[in-house]
């Protein structure tokens, strides 16, 4: 999930950028398939060489757009140019995942054990 807290109105915004079928199963990941954990990073230019233009699909929107994207296709943040682009990512994996967990989460968080900050961030009336 990928949430636009700035404007991303066109190219030189650094718009959120997706090769559309590059996901598992689709008909653009044999180009770039990913290498299991570092992903796949094509040199400059590779991808405009081997994708039809029609399934480079830049995303663009106000503040507030939300982006449901696979990450396993091949994608990427533009460069932002003129503005700062600005924007809220995050990820979700089911327990049903064959790929191993990377982290653990502990049962019981307690305040106490949290930074000063982490327990303001927290705080409930």
């Amino acid at each position: 999930v990928f949430i636009y807290l700035s404007d991303v109105l066109d190219l030189d915004a650094g718009p959120f950028t997706y090769v559309k079928g590059s996901q598992e199963g689709g008909p653009n990941r044999s180009h770039f398939p990913q290498k299991f954990p570092q992903g796949s990073y094509p040199p400059a230019g590779a991808v405009d060489k081997a994708i039809d233009a029609k399934d480079i699909l830049n995303c663009f929107g106000k503040a507030g757009t939300i982006i449901f994207a696979d990450t396993s296709g091949l994608h990427k943040g533009g460069l932002s140019l003129k503005t700062p682009r600005t924007m809220y990512t995050s990820g979700y994996s089911s327990f049903a995942s064959h790929f191993k967990h990377m982290y653990n989460l502990p049962e019981v968080v307690t305040t106490e054990t949290l930074s000063p900050a982490a327990q303001y961030a927290l705080h409930r009336d």
